[in-house]
């Protein structure tokens, strides 16, 4: 029981236990995700027992049905991994109380990573391409083989656009927000 709320732990068993959903009495569901995780336990929403060991940065990242993103790293000398459990708790519980519709997230998408490289690599390519048909006079079709490249680049480019539009703030900055609410 978590506030008098039942919560039922329903894993993944495809993704190893790396993702799972929170659904409480009310029939309202919390998605919860890790990255790299060897095991996400959730006993109630006050309480996360998180085995990071493969992890990094640990990172909470909150998601609205908006769209909206925000995302709360453990870095380095600001914070250990018990502190930031800690706020993960706390947060998760406040948070259930003041919109139980947000999605959480553990860890950074891995395809962003990828994505961020293939993008620069084809951008390099094309432009050099290009650069090289210019010097060597090769021709104006040739130029356009490498102007061709770019729009491809463009769609390893969407989930790095679409990850850059979270913000990333400090641990104890985030933890004095959420304290000022009421």
């Amino acid at each position: 029981m978590a506030n008098g709320r039942t919560v039922e732990i329903q894993p993944r068993r495809n993704v190893l236990r790396r993702s799972c959903k929170v659904r409480l009495s009310e029939d309202r569901v919390v998605q919860i995700r890790g990255s790299r995780v060897k095991e996400l336990l959730l006993a109630r929403l006050t309480q996360i027992q998180l085995d990071a060991t493969y992890m990094r940065r640990p990172t909470l990242i909150i998601e609205s049905l908006e769209g909206h993103r925000i995302a709360v790293t453990a870095r380095p000398g600001e914070a250990g991994l018990d502190e930031f459990h800690s706020f993960c708790h706390a947060f998760l519980d406040r948070a259930g109380r003041f919109n139980p519709f947000l999605k959480f997230s553990l860890g950074p998408p891995l395809r962003t990573w990828v994505g961020a490289r293939l993008a620069l690599a084809l951008s390099v390519a094309a432009f050099g391409w290009m650069a090289w048909t210019v010097v060597a006079g090769s021709g104006v079709s040739t130029l356009f083989v490498g102007a061709a490249i770019l729009p491809t680049s463009l769609i390893f480019l969407a989930p790095v656009l679409q990850a850059a539009r979270s913000e990333d703030v400090p641990l104890s900055a985030f933890s004095a927000a959420l304290n000022k609410r009421p």
